[in-house]
């Protein structure tokens, strides 16, 4: 097993780990836009969880991911979920006392950082993107979605931020390579702006 992170401070906290409990992890600092230093096709499976929508080169990330899959590998990523929270995404409390979404913008996608300079969006950022961007640099790259998973918020964040009893604030996501002949990398999309 293999750890990669564009940060050396974090890479010297899960080396401690790893001294202090030993697992057989080895770390190494990289980019997950090119993985570059990791041969072609040299592991069954990747993970990435909650750091897609931190990387601004989504296309060269899941190029980079399917480039050292194997065939028949697999890829699970975890984001925040890309419907919610948008950047603008707001909650109201009604005069009925019902909780109200306030979703403007879906559409535009960009890097975006939130008021909140204590927060991590605040701190770090996101790249908000649409579903179907995600679904579509997949298949680009090559991968096909075996599986998604919407979960619902644990009481502690839920009880943070009550939309998120009614909204899934995180989306989960299983893929695979499958072999040549299956892969819709490389194919042309269609002129349209809908891609259909």
């Amino acid at each position: 097993m293999t750890g990669v992170d564009v940060s050396g401070k974090l890479l010297d906290i899960a080396r401690g780990y790893e001294r202090n409990e030993p697992l057989g992890v080895s770390y190494m600092l990289g980019d997950a836009q090119n993985l570059e230093g990791i041969e072609e096709a040299s592991f069954d499976g990747v993970v990435c969880n909650m750091a897609l929508m931190d990387i601004p080169d989504l296309d060269a990330t899941l190029r980079a991911v399917a480039r050292v899959l194997r065939t028949d590998g697999w890829f699970v990523f975890s984001i925040t979920h890309p419907c919610f929270p948008t950047p603008a995404l707001g909650w109201t409390q009604r005069v009925d006392e019902e909780l109200g979404r306030e979703i403007p913008n879906y559409f535009a996608e960009g890097f975006w950082r939130r008021g909140n300079p204590e927060g991590v969006r605040g701190k770090v950022g996101s790249h908000h993107r649409t579903m179907s961007t995600y679904v579509n640099v997949l298949a680009r790259a090559g991968l096909t979605i075996e599986r998604l998973a919407e979960p619902q918020a644990p009481g502690h964040l839920a009880e943070c931020v009550p939309g998120y009893r009614d909204v899934p604030p995180f989306l989960a996501v299983k893929c695979l390579k499958p072999d040549a002949s299956y892969a819709l990398a490389g194919r042309r999309e269609p002129a349209m702006g809908t891609g259909f």
